[in-house]
């Protein structure tokens, strides 16, 4: 199986990062998941693992609001649900997700 047929991100942590790390590196476009950790998807937290993300948060009254910023050389793909809808965006560095609200208590 080539990096760019892969749909599903595997479950040992070193080998989802490493694969991960390949395919930005190779321009592949990975699909990311918009949370900090997905099962069967790369998400932010893999990313920002690899370098290739930053975490901002701001308090909030419940909690925090949270975006992440790529920061990887390459492009990739956001997968996000909004209402029940999927939808995917491409990033390039530099770009912003939009602040979602987070509940810490």
């Amino acid at each position: 199986m080539r990096l760019h047929e892969i749909t599903t991100a595997p479950g040992n942590d070193m080998k989802r990062l490493v694969m991960l790390r390949l395919m930005v590196e190779r321009g592949h476009k990975p699909e990311i998941a918009d949370a900090s950790f997905s099962k069967g998807h790369f998400s932010w937290g893999d990313l920002e693992k690899l370098g290739y993300a930053k975490r901002e948060s701001e308090k909030s009254r419940h909690g925090a609001n949270e975006r992440w910023i790529y920061t990887g050389p390459t492009p990739i793909v956001l997968i996000q649900n909004v209402n029940g809808d999927e939808r995917r965006m491409e990033m390039i560095k530099g770009d912003v997700t939009d602040g979602v609200e987070v509940d810490y208590s």
